[in-house]
């Protein structure tokens, strides 16, 4: 043949050739493609000298171009390029020209060890399926190859390889070249005939790999497969796809440009390394990693993922690319981000575990997630980049951790196993509008040492006074603080604005009021030493009146164990004012006031703290006491939890301590005075609103049984003034002492308490119920002794004018609740009518109002201003709650009810109609009622049985009525019978025939036709059986050539 390309195309019906000869000049190049509509060749009929055979039909025809192993020169080539055919090559194969397929499939050998050699040939698989029945691999140790791929699939081996020496798939030689964008090679079954363990051999030393799929194993490998991989060529992407099959690395580590898939089985790092350019998806299987180091390197997006969590040892990541867990992810060695890349655990807040160094050159986003420590030698915390940890928990009992760079804590440090060693570096406890840092209760082993950076975010607000303490155990001074604030005072480097120093302490022991001027100690010089466990009156703001918010650092060893604060009383002969003691919270995180207590009976159950937003930025003093805030937690109020660094003020009954300790911490990262939540105790919140300078202050009055109508120090709180003599200050007086929160034991009929109102400032005021919780009814009323005005606080604001003359308490504040009696009745749902109903009436001349609540408190109907009864209805199950009022009274009445549902059950049962005894006695009853839970047979004879489905045999013939009674667990019954006929053999014909001939057919009930056509004629007799074998019917006939019998046995007793 010539050179240059030729093709055999047409659509002729036969095209049948015997042997085909390609010698096309001198180059691979020249083609013959084959196109025809038909294509008869046998076997064995192509021969390739020059150039390049292509097979291109496009209808079906497989076809075997050699029958013997043979060598493709390396001026020749084969091409397949049929989609819906096959060309066998069955003997295998030596390629030095070329071997392609672009479409259909290529099987090359058909059974063990055929192979695909190559000897400087070229392969290039753009698409269909290539099956190598042996392996591919060099036909010497130097033949080299150039591999290409980018479609398609090549499946090795597609039978199978015993080969000891050669690899399933093998380039062995550097010489080699290997380029892949697409498709995927499949390695199917592990080389070799023991322990071998062959896999996936490439060690070309050139070519551009970026995309397809290196396959290890599918549904066909068999059980217990091992895969060795030794590359130096990279490799696409790496999918792991039998459930026990072992791909295991060899002598080099790997490079997967982009991911590597575990779909099932194992991948084994054998303690080399990876790299990878796309993510890591463990769907189920598992990876090994030993001692190895996986390096996640890719300018784009990479995720790390596998249910449950994966585990590495020394994790790497390099490249711009964010890279994302999407599950948990642990290092059981080193964990390090180089420069220029970023880590981010995602909104999922993912938790990482590492067992070895961290080391953050980079970016690290821990978003709201934890980082935990838990190795068994002692850990570094570092790299170049200061990392903004959210959580980091430290349980290594062992060895700890240690600081080897500048870290920041935005959330929770846990110490339950090791020390954290700050050593020397910069450790920030971060504290924002939105949270601030802690160190959890300290465990087992935990400790830390070192100093630490406490930060403490002041909200902004008015400028004015706050409450301050710090953490720190180690010696600190008001310098400490000036550096975020400016400090007055005649020697401060900030200046001094005459008569005003801005830093304060308090003397418990200073005679007459509590807030008499001689309380507060003023400061010396800005290095005045912070005296631990003592609060300071602080002086706040960056502006003459508001400020903005202001983050407060210090820097020391934190308070850490257990601490001892002690209270002071000095008896200066007024129990009011002696005993108070301004401390703080010692501890690096919020703690309880109640666990901080601890029920000591010195000190009484209240706190105070001062917030200078409070009063229209006059401050005021912020109160708890049993469950109770005023003003509200989220208004300024504060409540249980005691923020970080905040001071306060408790009142001291006798010299005693408060033993603090790490179980007094809690959980709570909010900002000062705006945490926990307030216990739902029925009370009343008066508010004095107004002035020239729209002023607010607050009194509360609650209801707890255990409390009394004297001054109780686990349930009252006292009035403390503000700092601004001239602010409106209101109080509940009972008796001589002026109370912020007053409670009392639940009020039956009138309580009555005077309420004070005082002002340095003339003007108008109102008085107002901003919160009323007592129950439906009660009456609040407000008497003003200056004008002798009731007014009803349910429904109005008192407003009126305050003047600084005033003195005395002007007020009468009045609560009447009276017990209002209650005529009702509960109809319970019945098992004929499961629908209950509650009727109720007040006994008093009425109207009145009903107010129904089901059982969690939600409204469920409201009857206002009615003459008459009021019924609940439609009722099936659950309790309910009802008030009644009478309308324009002051009365109540708090009652409960449960309805009981009935359970209805349905009986219903299935059995047969109709039974035999001499064929199958028993009868069996199947049970398919609903909503039971006993039930009761009877069979109709006498006999009864309380089993869930019996079997039952009846002795005697006759119709029986089967009855089923079911219950409920309430008492329900439901009822279901049936009959059931028990008789013998019934009437009827069986075809006993040995032959297919005779017929038996139905004509009616109880008549019968048998008909058979005779061969010849015969005589014919037939006789009738009952069942005990008796002749009860016999009939002859004579010379019939045909069988026509009617038989009626509609007249016989059953058994026949």
């Amino acid at each position: 043949m010539r050179n240059g390309n030729q093709n055999l195309s047409g659509a002729g019906v036969l095209t049948r050739f015997v042997a085909i000869n390609v010698n096309m000049g001198t180059s691979q190049n020249n083609i013959v493609d084959v196109s025809t509509s038909s294509f008869d060749v046998p076997a064995g009929f192509l021969a390739v000298t020059n150039g390049t055979f292509k097979y291109s039909k496009s209808t079906l025809t497989n076809i075997t171009p050699f029958t013997t192993s043979l060598t493709i020169p390396s001026t020749a080539g084969v091409w397949m390029n049929s989609a819906v055919s096959t060309m066998s090559l069955p003997a295998g194969i030596v390629v030095s020209g070329k071997l392609s397929n672009s479409n259909g499939t290529l099987s090359i050998g058909d059974v063990t060890n055929e192979t695909l050699l190559y000897s400087g040939g070229t392969f290039s698989f753009t698409g269909g399926v290539t099956n190598v029945a042996g392996r591919f691999n060099g036909s010497a140790a130097a033949s080299v190859c150039n591999f290409n791929m980018s479609g398609g699939s090549f499946n090795v081996p597609f039978v199978g390889s015993n080969n000891t020496t050669n690899a399933p798939f093998q380039i062995a030689t550097a010489g080699s070249q290997f380029n892949m964008s697409g498709g995927t090679i499949l390695i199917n079954r592990e080389g070799g005939n023991t322990n071998q363990d062959l896999g996936y051999v490439n060690l070309a030393g050139s070519g551009t790999v970026n995309g397809g799929t290196l396959q290890i194993g599918s549904a066909t490998t068999p059980g217990g497969s091992t895969f060795k991989i030794n590359s130096t060529a990279l490799i696409p992407n790496l999918v792991l796809n039998n459930a026990t099959a072992t791909a295991s690395l060899l002598t080099n580590a790997i490079t997967v440009t982009n991911t590597i898939r575990i779909n099932a089985g194992t991948l084994n790092s054998n303690n080399l390394g990876i790299t990878l350019g796309g993510s890591w998806l463990n769907q189920g299987g598992t990876f090994t990693p030993g001692t190895s180091t996986v390096t996640f390197n890719s300018t784009s997006a990479q995720t790390l993922y596998k249910l449950g969590g994966e585990t590495f040892n020394h994790l790497r990541f390099s490249g711009a690319g964010v890279k994302s867990f999407s599950s948990a992810i642990t290092s059981s060695g080193n964990f390090s981000i180089s420069p220029g890349s970023s880590v981010d655990v995602t909104t999922s807040n993912h938790q990482l575990t590492v067992r070895g160094n961290f080391i953050n050159s980079g970016t690290f986003n821990a978003n709201s997630g934890t980082v935990l420590f838990n190795g068994t030698l002692a850990h570094t915390i570092g790299g170049s980049s200061t990392t903004n940890f959210f959580n980091i928990t430290l349980s290594n009992t062992s060895n700890g951790a240690t600081l080897t760079n500048a870290e920041n804590l935005l959330g929770t440090l846990t110490l339950s196993g090791g020390t954290l060693n700050t050593n020397s570096q910069l450790f920030t406890m971060v504290s924002t509008t939105a949270a601030t840092a802690r160190i959890a209760s300290i465990t087992g082993t935990g400790d830390i040492i070192g100093n630490v950076r406490v930060q403490r975010f002041v909200p902004g607000g008015a400028t004015g006074w706050a409450l301050w303490g710090t953490p720190i155990s180690s010696a600190l001074s008001l310098n400490d603080w000036d550096d975020d604030i400016a400090i007055s005072c005649p020697t401060c480097p900030d200046g001094y604005v005459p008569n005003f120093i801005s830093i304060y302490s308090y003397n418990e022991a200073a005679v007459g009021s509590y807030s008499d001027f001689a309380a507060y100690v003023p400061m010396n010089t800005i290095n005045d030493v912070i005296t631990p466990n003592s609060g300071y009156w602080v002086y706040v703001g960056d502006g003459q009146y508001t400020t903005n918010g202001i983050t407060v650092d210090v820097t020391g060893t934190v308070r850490k164990g257990n601490q001892t604060i002690p209270l002071t009383r000095t008896n200066t002969g007024n129990p009011a004012d002696d005993g108070w003691n301004l401390i703080h919270n010692p501890y690096p995180s919020p703690i309880s006031w109640a666990l901080l207590r601890n029920g000591n009976t010195n000190v009484d159950n209240a706190i105070y703290c001062f917030n200078a937003d409070l009063n229209g930025g006059a401050g005021a003093s912020a109160t708890y006491v049993n469950g109770v805030s005023s003003p509200v937690v989220g208004s300024g109020g504060i409540a249980d939890n005691i923020p970080m660094s905040q001071g306060f003020y408790v009142h001291a009954t006798a010299n005693t301590n408060l033993a603090a300790s790490e179980t007094n911490k809690t959980a709570s990262t909010q900002a000062y005075l705006k945490n926990a939540s307030q216990n739902p105790l029925s009370l009343l919140r008066v508010n004095l609103n107004g002035g020239p300078y729209n002023f607010g202050e607050e009194s509360v009055i609650y209801f707890d049984q255990a409390s009394t109508t004297n001054f109780d120090k686990e349930y009252d709180a006292y009035k403390i003034t503000g700092q601004d003599p001239y602010a409106p200050y209101m109080a509940l007086q009972n008796g001589t002492d002026l109370l912020q929160i007053s409670g009392m034991p639940q009020v039956s009929g009138t309580y009555t308490t005077y309420l004070k109102t005082l002002t340095g400032y003339n003007g108008t005021y109102s008085l107002t119920s901003s919160e009323n919780s007592l129950p439906v009814g009660a009456c609040v009323s407000l008497f003003d002794r200056f004008t002798s005005t009731t007014t009803d606080l349910t429904t109005s604001d008192y407003v009126f004018n305050l003047s600084d003359t005033t003195t005395v308490a002007r007020f009468i504040l009045s609560i009447t609740l009276n017990t209002l009696l209650v005529t009702s009745n509960v109809s319970q749902p019945t098992c004929q009518n499961n629908i209950g109903e509650i009727v109720a009436i007040g006994n008093s001349a009425g109207p009145w109002n009903y107010y129904w609540k089901d059982g969690q408190g939600n409204p469920i109907q409201t009857s206002l201003n009615k003459t008459t009864a009021d019924t609940l209805q439609g009722l099936y199950n659950g309790t309910f709650q009802l008030e009644v009022t009478t309308t324009g009274g002051c009365d109540n009445n708090s009652s409960s009810f449960s309805i009981i549902g009935k359970v209805n059950p349905t009986a219903l049962f299935a059995c047969v109609d109709t039974c035999y005894l001499n064929i199958d006695p028993i009868v069996v009853f199947h049970n398919q009622s609903s909503n039971l839970v006993s039930q009761t047979w009877d069979f109709g004879d006498s006999i009864t049985s309380t089993t869930y489905a019996p079997q039952h045999q009846y002795q005697s013939i006759g119709n029986y009525n089967v009855s089923l009674i079911v219950n409920s667990s309430t008492g329900c019954l439901d009822t279901l019978s049936k009959n059931i006929v028990v008789m013998n053999k019934p009437v009827g014909i069986k075809d006993l025939s040995l032959n297919d001939e005779l017929v038996v057919r139905t004509l009616q009930n109880n008549k019968y036709v048998i008909e058979q056509d005779l061969r010849t004629s015969s005589d014919l007799s037939y006789i009738l059986i009952d069942a005990q074998g008796k002749i009860v019917l016999k009939k002859d006939k004579q010379s019939v050539s045909q069988v026509k019998l009617e038989i009626d046995l509609s007249t016989y007793v059953n058994g026949m």
